[in-house]
């Protein structure tokens, strides 16, 4: 069985307010995070054959700035990553093609933190165990 890999983003640092909710665009902390983030991303070796982008403005930004640094791969913008539920999330990744080895979730809290407490095993970096 071939190595699968699934990278969980919640989006960057957004401005305060807009004209909704979903059209809040990134601050610029938050396009500084997420091209850090893109690059962090490519120093240990991500490739994404695909990543499954939220709707809102901030995720599809946070998403754009991330990707500059790394290779080539399919983007889908997904409306049910904006408002949903840890089950929503699962049914997204449940429906992606068995080929994609390496698929990024670019989404929002609390549903992103639920879904990596809910994957987690307990058996991963205490680091990382501790920061979700």
């Amino acid at each position: 069985m071939s190595r699968r890999v699934l990278v969980l983003v919640r989006h960057a640092k957004a401005v305060a307010a807009a004209a909704t909710d979903e059209q809040r665009p990134l601050a610029d902390r938050g396009h500084r995070d997420a091209a850090a983030a893109g690059r962090w991303l490519a120093e240990i070796g991500i490739e994404p054959d695909l990543a499954v982008v939220s709707s809102a403005t901030r995720a599809r930004e946070t998403w754009t700035d991330i990707a500059e640094a790394l290779a080539g791969h399919e983007v889908q913008v997904d409306g049910r990553i904006y408002d949903n539920t840890v089950g929503v999330l699962l049914e997204v990744i449940g429906e992606v093609s068995d080929d994609i080895t390496t698929l990024v979730l670019v989404g929002h809290n609390p549903s992103m933190h639920g879904l990596a407490v809910t994957l987690s095993d307990g058996d991963g970096e205490p680091a990382v165990e501790a920061a979700i």
